[in-house]
């Protein structure tokens, strides 16, 4: 019933303000022609308890859209998220896996070469002595071409 008492006392004040008829003069009976909402709405005025029940309406529904919207970020963007990570970190955990076993062969290839210049050095004698053995070589063999005539 506080809401056909609010309609009602709508409907008086807007009758008294728009018609100019005295309060005492009013019928309630008037009250049941149109709801609230119409009287309102009908000439663009509004009542401060409107504009109360306009502004709470307003923050209610910022209110539904800020859930919705939390919402929304929590079924859709999140899951999208933490799959596109998933795709961006697998890759990166077998580069870093791999880093690793280089690295790890790295230092093993390291201590090998500590004998590298005794190598070349064993390197250098053995061409020296191939060169020398294969000049002799050409040289017979062409000794044996210029007798044979070719």
């Amino acid at each position: 019933m506080h809401g056909d008492d609010d309609s009602r006392f709508q409907l008086m004040s807007w009758i008294r303000h728009f018609a100019g008829v005295a309060p005492d003069s009013c019928s309630v009976s008037l009250t049941v022609l149109a709801p609230s909402w119409w009287l309102f709405a009908r000439r663009g005025t509004s009542s401060p308890r409107r504009e109360v029940d306009d502004s709470r309406e307003k923050e209610r529904l910022d209110m539904i859209l800020w859930w919705v919207g939390n919402l929304i970020l929590l079924f859709v963007v999140l899951p999208i998220v933490v799959v596109l990570m998933k795709r961006i970190v697998t890759p990166v955990n077998r580069i870093r896996e791999s880093v690793d076993d280089i690295l790890h062969n790295g230092v093993i290839l390291a201590g090998e070469l500590d004998n590298v210049p005794e190598l070349l050095a064993v390197t250098d004698g053995a061409v020296k002595e191939i060169s020398i053995g294969a000049t002799r070589y050409v040289q017979r063999v062409g000794h044996l071409l210029n007798a044979l005539g070719v």
